[in-house]
């Protein structure tokens, strides 16, 4: 009765580390050793905490950042081509002609020095200064938008996967007292067959009650394991403890 299971289960586990031998790039007869395993996942941060780290930890918000800085910094420079500019010059001249000696007598040589200082007005520039403000203040507004948009995505995928995280979390918690019923039952099924009040299909019955409980707890603790990974995924964060401190 259970040998068919056993085999199904155990021929799904085969492929499972053949599909997992594929996706690493190693063959069918190499050896892996599971550096992870089911176990419960801690609950994590606070929803405000986990947004802050996100925002400070994303390489691609980051980016974007810089990104409208420097657009800010292109409009500065365009706007101001419509400033007055102040031009300071100088100039020093040494002018003279000889023939006879090495060097020059002083009384043939000419200097002569000057300093300007001007300003300049733009009056009119063909609208050149308006162009490059407009280009300027469009660049800016993509470059925001662009930025908003990639936050707001990124926030909600973080809501989106600690929500799960969340739902995965107390279905856990069901599941794991789940077992402890069913295991509980099990031991009084065990404990009436001994004193000859139940019969061996009651201990069969709550055996397999406790066998789908344990399932059902096992299948519980991959589902949290997974969504603990897309929340890490959706943060930046290899480690969701240590956005609160601890280990």
């Amino acid at each position: 009765m259970r040998g068919s299971g056993l085999i199904k289960a155990r021929n799904d586990f085969d492929q499972a580390l053949i599909v997992l031998k594929r996706r690493c790039g190693l063959g069918a007869i190499e050896e892996i050793n599971l550096s992870d395993s089911l176990t419960v996942v801690a609950h994590p941060p606070g929803l405000d905490t986990v947004i802050v780290a996100m925002h400070e930890g994303s390489a691609e918000i980051k980016a974007l950042e810089h990104g409208v800085d420097m657009q800010k910094h292109f409009l500065r420079m365009a706007k101001a081509d419509r400033y007055p500019m102040m031009r300071l010059t100088g100039s020093y001249a040494i002018q003279t002609q000889w023939s006879n000696e090495w060097l020059p007598p002083s009384s043939l040589i000419a200097k002569s020095a000057a300093v300007q200082v001007g300003i300049q007005i733009p009056i009119f520039d063909g609208l050149n200064a308006k162009g490059k403000i407009s280009k300027a203040v469009a660049d800016l507004r993509t470059a925001e938008i662009e930025l908003e948009r990639v936050e707001r995505d990124k926030e909600l995928a973080v809501r989106q996967s600690y929500l799960t995280l969340e739902n995965a979390l107390m279905a856990l918690d069901g599941r794991t007292e789940s077992v402890q019923l069913a295991e509980e039952a099990h031991r009084i099924a065990l404990v009436r067959l001994t004193n000859g009040l139940a019969t061996p299909l009651e201990r069969l019955d709550a055996e397999l009650a406790m066998t789908r409980a344990r399932a059902q707890l096992a299948e519980a603790l991959f589902t949290s394991r997974l969504a603990a990974a897309y929340l890490e995924l959706a943060v930046g964060s290899s480690n969701l403890a240590s956005l609160t401190g601890t280990d």
